[in-house]
């Protein structure tokens, strides 16, 4: 447990560089190289403390293409030899479009870091204080734009360090760097944008290489050449050799002793040549197997040979044949071409008749013919398409101008509307015609040729803004107001609601009430009109009766009610006779007597019925005079207020009626009177 937790995660010290160690610390050194947003790569560092660089990687990932794009193109920056063989189509523009997105621009670095040799002075007093273990990297910033021409622009450019560690290469948001931004940057850092290629090579020459810039260029030559033999195609094996052996550093005879002589003492040595010599062994013995089976391949292939050699012999008749059909078809491209010589020669002579015919007069003026209905066709097209576009405003004109109108109208409608409204709940009257209307005026025509385009009548709009935003704050504050009381008046309703059952029960009471009453009424009503007809009835009964019994005095009991004949009774005097109180109905003489006898007027009838004081109907009452022989007692005169109804023809003192009760006769009831009352 201990082991473990006592491990070491830290990576491991790096070698040191193998070779000659002084190489290393006296000249400047690659340490490390770089790619960022170039081909389908993002950021991709790639360091070299050892002074060496191995890409590894499965196919298709871009190891070449890596390579193509750094070394040794950020040598010469010739972008004309990046490929590595005449099949691959590396271009700058293909770097920078692969994997870039549909639209916009892209930009990507590249660059190679230097480590320089101990000692070394800085360029530049700002580069010796920012600089980085004296690391300076020279590279390029690719300014892709598909719609410039040159697609990708370079920017060469030195600083001190390594990008994407001491330069940012994107701004904080992780935006792309301008260019004006990029070269602050780099200067900020201690480095420097070249203006053109020329001076970056110039300087990359001079400060790493100590050399001149042509020299720089010669090496990256070289360099293409060993990575690619093929540029040495077109050159004898002479020069070509010669080619490699400048590009590639030679090693003298001594040295290739010295290994030799350390190789063969070194164990290591030995167990390959032993390792060599078994495999020698077995090559000898493949040898001899395979020999066998050469010379079985061998027979076959004779076999195959004869058998060639027949279908060639074959073959070569119809060779001979078809030499015979060969003499035969030049024959026929004799003739062919004199043809062909001669419809030439037609040709030419057809050419310049039409050449003669195109200078002309009658040609040009036939092309200037042509040309103007040409003209003439495009401008009645033109005008076509002007006139449509006329006729299509002007009846957009009017349309726009109806749709307007409709819409105000709606608009005023609206405000009528809300204005009505507004009074109904008692809002001061508006007039609306000063606030917001709209009057049609007239518009100017176009005519053109014999059409013309009427627009129709504008609109002139008329509004006071103050007013109507006004009378909306007016209507606002107003509804404000009539929401608070309607709130008060459903808080009323909903505490009105539990009484409301008790309302609706004493609603139906009174209506059942009501109709009650009146049933009462109609019943009455129908009672005093079926009294006053039997009254009538009644009365004329008894005038016959009475008239009757004038002239049958002779019949019993009624001798006695009969005046003698020297008696003298005035004209309207109400007698009473034993028949007339058996009918309780008064009897008035209508002559002095001895005269005929007709029925007293009946009292006037009580005042119409009232619903709200219903009247009592009382019983007739009826006043007499004591004819001579009667038994009636005197009555009393009925006075003013009393329970007597009076009634006396004009002129007249009150006559003397007969009361309705007993009270009335001084005194002294008689049961007869009670009898027929009650009757």
């Amino acid at each position: 447990m201990s082991d473990i937790l006592n491990l070491d995660f830290a990576s491991p010290t790096p070698p040191p560089p193998s070779g000659n160690p002084d190489r290393f610390g006296g000249r400047w050194r690659l340490v490390g190289a770089g790619l960022s947003n170039v081909w389908r790569y993002g950021d991709l560092d790639l360091p070299a403390a050892s002074g060496r660089l191995l890409l590894r990687g499965p196919n298709g990932t871009g190891k070449t293409t890596a390579l193509e794009a750094l070394w040794p193109y950020l040598l010469d920056l010739n972008a004309a030899k990046l490929a590595a063989g005449k099949a691959r189509p590396t271009t700058l523009k293909l770097l920078m479009s692969e994997g870039a997105p549909a639209k916009g621009r892209r930009y990507g670095y590249l660059w190679l870091t230097f480590a320089a040799p101990a000692g070394a002075p800085a360029a530049t007093a700002l580069e010796e204080a920012t600089s980085h273990d004296g690391e300076v990297s020279f590279g390029v910033r690719l300014q892709y734009s598909p719609s410039s021409t040159p697609a990708v622009k370079v920017v060469p450019f030195t600083v001190p360090g390594r990008p994407l560690k001491e330069l940012a290469l994107r701004a904080p948001t992780g935006a792309a760097l301008e260019h004006e931004e990029f070269s602050a940057r780099v200067e900020a850092a201690g480095g420097q944008v070249f203006q053109d290629s020329e001076d970056y090579v110039e300087h990359l020459a001079a400060r790493i290489w100590s050399t001149t810039a042509a020299e720089l260029r010669e090496l990256a030559s070289r360099l293409r050449e060993v990575r690619n033999p093929t540029l040495l195609g077109d050159v004898s094996p002479t020069a070509a050799a010669d080619a490699l052996r400048q590009s590639l550093p030679g090693v003298a005879s001594d040295v290739l002793a010295a290994t030799a002589e350390a190789l063969a003492e070194s164990d290591t040595t030995r167990e390959a040549f032993e390792r060599d010599e078994h495999a020698a062994t077995v090559l000898a013995e493949f040898a001899r197997v395979w020999t066998g089976h050469v010379v079985d391949v061998t027979r076959t292939a004779y076999t195959a040979a004869r058998e060639a050699a027949d279908e060639a012999r074959a073959r070569h008749q119809q060779v001979q044949k078809g030499s015979g059909m060969l003499t035969h078809a030049k024959s026929a491209v004799e003739q062919a071409t004199a043809e062909v010589q001669r419809l030439s020669t037609d040709h030419r002579a057809a050419m310049a008749t039409a050449r003669a015919i195109e200078i002309s007069d009658a040609y040009k003026a036939h092309g200037r013919v042509t040309d103007l209905r040409k003209r003439l066709k495009a401008e009645q097209v033109a005008a076509a398409g002007s006139l449509s576009t006329l006729d299509t405003a002007a009846t957009q004109a009017r349309t726009q101008t109806k749709n307007s109108q409709e819409v105000l109208d709606e608009i005023i409608a609206d405000l009528a509307e809300l204005a009505a409204d507004a009074e109904s709940v008692g809002i001061p009257p508006t007039a609306l015609d000063v606030l917001l209307a709209h009057h049609p005026r007239a518009r100017v025509t176009r005519s053109v040729a014999d059409r013309v385009f009427d627009p129709g009548p504008g609109i002139t709009l008329t509004h006071d803004r103050s007013g109507l935003q006004q009378l909306a704050t007016g209507w606002e504050a107003s509804a404000k107001d009539h929401r608070a009381a309607a709130d008060k008046a459903a808080l009323v309703q909903r505490d009105y609601r539990p009484v409301a059952a008790a309302a609706e029960t004493a609603q139906t009471t009174s209506r059942k009430a009501s109709d009650a009453e009146s049933t009462y009424d109609e019943a009455s009503q129908a009672a005093d009109r079926a009294t006053a007809e039997a009254r009538t009835a009644a009365r004329q009964t008894l005038a016959a009766v009475a008239q009757w019994a004038l002239h049958h005095a002779h019949l019993r009991g009624l001798h006695n009610d009969r005046p003698s004949p020297s008696t003298s009774i005035p004209c309207g005097t109400q007698m009473t006779s034993t028949l007339s109180m058996a009918l309780n109905l008064p009897l008035c003489v209508t002559n002095s007597m001895p005269g005929p006898i007709r029925l007293c007027e009946p009292a006037k009838p009580s005042p119409p019925y009232t619903k709200a004081r219903p009247r009592t109907i009382s019983p007739p009452r009826l006043t007499s005079t004591p004819l001579p022989g009667s038994t009636v007692p005197t009555p009393a005169v009925c006075a003013p207020g009393s329970c007597c109804r009076c009634r006396a023809p004009t002129g007249r003192a009150p006559a003397m009626m007969t009361p309705h009760s007993e009270r009335c006769w001084n005194g002294v009831p008689d049961s007869t009177t009670r009898t027929t009352s009650r009757r």
